[in-house]
């Protein structure tokens, strides 16, 4: 029997709603997924996208799969991925372990589905036409930041700092490691846009630039209808992205977008034989005028520059920190989500930060997931450009001018394959509209500008490309060229488990396979398969729903009510949302560690046994869902230290100082925690140690180059009658004369 394809209406809703899912991605900050949980909403939506397909399969009663080996890939990629995760899950934060798992499982369902659906021709186009103007409304939306927003929000810092603090979260009176942190970002001249990091954003738009680059290429030798609008149309997004792209100061993007434009000169030429010179002017005219205006505006100084080296310098560090990380957790890696709080133990004492990942995907991945899953990583890349070398009308070279006409006949043939940008243009602003009160719920607020600014400026970006979208031609190569681009950046740039940047990763390598196509070979499915793949789905969509949508969302909720509560004075009903928040979500860490603080201030308040009793079971409940967390240890010994002020018992410092060695464990470069401990072995009248901690605290001070964060800018406690932590180590290094403290390698 035939095989038949899943058409209308059930492809219209299909392609609108891979298009609305793709729009609103960026749209939220997705670096925080693992605790936070901030693309859980997206995640679960791609897995109903998925089980929706599946219910329509079982509708059609026969309908079609394409299933090859580079599906089966990406499918043993995530199960590779989850598996690592299983295997980790206690090891570290089963929370954040967990919702990154799904993060990336959801990047195979983006895979199949766009696979499976986005198959005509102009709706393949359409999806990249649509997320070039995304691009576009993402650039405008960092112009605003740049020239208004962001100088508005130095200025009220001058001028009343306590509102800015409260107007960025902090509350009235943060401390002061929090207050130059945030000081710190808000002087920070980088758009960010709707991201929270600007390399994130850099991320999203370099090989978004380079495609529509290729785009013009490829329409400046056609005589298309409409080929001067798509120009016109080209050279605008090129100088709004490039713009953007310079204000980032993004060196990784930088480079990335030079090797991608060197990529498509050498498969011009290796198509058309030459590059029209004027194209090759114009583009460095383009280049020219852009640096000049981003200097003019102080967007990019020499120090950009000159700095390279020492961005590069301490990216070796994250790597050589890395590399001792990977040696221990070859096999299996950390688990992801949990890089972070691993990486302290490895970390170099001469190195800048505690990063979240390692600014290199494949390293990323190997630690997170281990060898296995970066093999099977490997393999979906290897796979895809063997599918991509067939001989197709959709993925030969550039032709040469001799065969324009060719070219022409190639276009009117393709214009005519089924499929219409118009379902993908309406799930694309039905997705710029969903985002919005998805951010809302994600507790990052869209800001209105976006929709003010951006969506006019996307809009006309559309306009300007649909002719191409309807008649033009897209090859295998140029998306090839896109991932070769973002595969670049990532080498030495965080964002491989970004939604809002990885997400493009998956939707090019399953466009590019399905462009390179000239006869798609699906796979019939038939009705019993197609209702064991719906069960699968649902199953897939429920679990993610029951181990992190709903235990993450609900627990976050009964803690935002727990704050408020505390706020407002009120502890005893701040307590028992806490243990609602920990009950809804038995992974997470959060509750208990401020279940544990809320116990100590109720003890404070009025001492007794039960109460302490409370307090330290939380405090382990905490440990047991957060085991390789320094901040936790620190916070818990902090938490006994204030005990001990409320009740002078040795027992109070013993637990501090137990929980700072725990805390030193996790991060032994850590010149702060070095002296937190010295000073409790000091109240514990244990002058010998401590005098040998404040020396070890010195010695590590002094091997860091980083001014925010020596010894010197950090508060002592408030009993140690000094004002910074450098004093403190000082005084009590002259307790007793240690001898030779060997350093950490």
């Amino acid at each position: 029997m035939k095989s038949r394809p899943l058409d209308a209406p059930h492809q219209s809703w299909m392609s609108a709603g891979i298009a609305a899912l793709l729009v609103v991605t960026p749209l939220i900050p997705s670096e925080s997924v693992a605790e936070g949980g901030s693309g859980l909403y997206l995640n679960m939506l791609w897995l109903v996208l998925l089980a929706a397909w599946t219910v329509a399969c079982v509708i059609k009663k026969r309908a079609t799969v394409r299933v090859d080996a580079t599906l089966g890939a990406v499918a043993l990629f995530a199960g590779i991925v989850a598996f690592s995760g299983w295997l980790n899950l206690w090891e570290g934060n089963p929370r954040a372990t967990i919702n990154s798992v799904w993060q990336w499982v959801s990047f195979a369902v983006v895979f199949f589905l766009v696979r499976q659906t986005i198959v005509s021709r102009v709706e393949q186009r359409a999806i990249v036409a649509v997320m070039i103007a995304l691009a576009v409304a993402l650039s405008m939306f960092a112009y605003y930041q740049y020239f208004v927003s962001f100088p508005q929000m130095r200025a009220q810092l001058a001028e009343n700092p306590q509102q800015a603090f409260i107007d960025g979260g902090l509350g009235v009176n943060p401390d002061p490691q929090t207050e130059r942190l945030f000081r710190n970002r808000v002087g920070s001249l980088e758009p960010i846009a709707t991201f929270a990091l600007t390399n994130s954003l850099a991320g999203f738009l370099a090989p978004w630039l380079v495609l529509a680059a290729g785009i013009g290429l490829r329409v400046g030798i056609s005589r298309m209808e409409g080929r001067n609008r798509v120009l016109a149309g080209i050279i605008l997004t090129l100088l709004v992205i490039g713009g953007c792209l310079f204000l980032t100061k993004s060196r990784a993007a930088w480079l990335a977008t030079f090797c991608g434009m060197l990529l498509l000169a050498y498969l011009a030429r290796r198509g058309a034989k030459k590059v029209d010179w004027r194209v090759a002017a114009l583009a460095g005219v383009a280049t020219t005028v852009l640096l000049a205006t981003a200097v003019a505006v102080g967007g990019v100084d020499i120090k950009v520059l000159s700095e390279a080296p020492k961005s590069l310098l301490y990216r070796l560090e994250y790597w050589q920190a890395t590399a001792a990380m990977i040696r221990e957790h070859a096999l299996w890696g950390v688990g992801v989500g949990n890089f972070q709080a691993f990486y302290t133990a490895y970390k170099l004492p001469q190195a800048s930060e505690s990063v979240a990942d390692p600014h290199n995907f494949l390293l990323e991945i190997w630690a997170s997931a281990g060898i296995f899953a970066l093999i099977a990583f490997t393999a979906v890349f290897v796979l895809l450009m063997r599918d991509v070398q067939g001989a197709s009308p959709q993925n030969t070279p550039l032709p040469d001018t001799k065969d324009l006409a060719d070219l022409a006949r190639a276009e009117k043939s393709d214009a005519s394959n089924p499929g219409s940008p118009q379902r993908v243009y309406v799930g694309a602003a039905a997705g710029f509209l969903l985002a919005f009160p998805i951010s809302l719920a994600a507790q990052y607020p869209l800001d209105s500008v976006m929709l003010g600014i951006g969506f006019p400026a996307a809009l006309v970006c559309i306009a300007l490309l649909h002719p191409w979208t309807c008649r033009g031609s897209l090859s295998s190569n140029m998306l090839l060229a896109a991932i070769f681009v973002l595969a670049v950046n990532l080498l030495a740039a965080g964002g491989i488990g970004f939604a809002s940047v990885a997400t493009n990763l998956w939707l090019w390598a399953a466009l590019a396979q399905n462009a390179a196509e000239a006869e798609p070979a699906p796979r019939i499915v038939t009705p019993r398969l197609a209702a064991g793949l719906a069960a699968a789905a649902f199953a897939l969509a429920g679990w993610c729903y029951f181990t992190a949508y709903g235990p993450t969302l609900t627990s976050n909720a009964h803690l935002r009510r727990a704050s408020d509560l505390a706020q407002q004075g009120r502890l005893n009903e701040a307590e028992e949302a806490l243990r609602v928040a920990a009950k809804a979500d038995p992974y997470s860490a959060q509750p208990w560690s401020e279940l544990a603080n809320l116990m100590l201030e109720q003890w404070r308040r009025r001492p007794s046994p039960e109460k302490f009793v409370e307090f330290q079971h939380s405090c382990e409940e905490a440990v047991k869902r957060d085991a390789r967390s320094f901040t936790l240890r620190k916070a818990i010994g902090e938490m006994h230290a204030r005990a001990y002020h409320v009740q002078p018992d040795s027992m109070h410092l013993d637990a501090a100082v137990t929980a700072f060695q725990q805390a030193i464990n996790r991060y032994p470069v850590n010149a702060a925690l070095h002296v937190e401990l010295a000073w409790r072995l000091h109240l514990s009248q244990r002058p010998s140690e401590a005098a040998k901690s404040a020396e070890t605290a010195l010695q590590l001070d002094l091997l860091n180059p980083h001014e925010e964060y020596k010894l010197a800018v950090l508060p002592a406690p408030e009993d140690s009658n000094v004002k910074n932590l450098e004093q403190l180590a000082q005084k009590l290094r002259k307790l007793k004369t240690s001898a030779s403290i060997r350093m950490p390698e």
